[in-house]
């Protein structure tokens, strides 16, 4: 099964393909390669990384809401006297 590029949920919006996810495609890491440390915040993560890190918590506590409110559903329907 193939994935989208791990920049692809960060600004870079890459849309290539890797086999695993979380990987970087080739293009994206020859690219990561050659830049500069300008692009590094103060703990040293590449922009991009943080942001694909922002984008994945972000997700997290989306499906965690999102999990919540089912089961929330689920025993406010399941409590009804029929």
């Amino acid at each position: 099964m193939t994935c989208y590029c791990a920049n692809y949920y960060g600004s870079i919006n890459c849309h290539n393909t890797v086999p695993r996810f979380g990987d970087r495609c080739a293009l994206c890491l020859s690219t990561q390669a050659g830049s500069s440390s300008s692009s590094s915040n103060q703990n040293g993560i590449p922009q991009a990384d943080e942001q694909w890190v922002e984008n994945v918590n972000r997700e997290k506590m989306r499906r965690d809401e999102e999990k919540t409110r089912r089961e929330r559903v689920s025993r406010t329907t399941s409590g009804r006297n029929g």
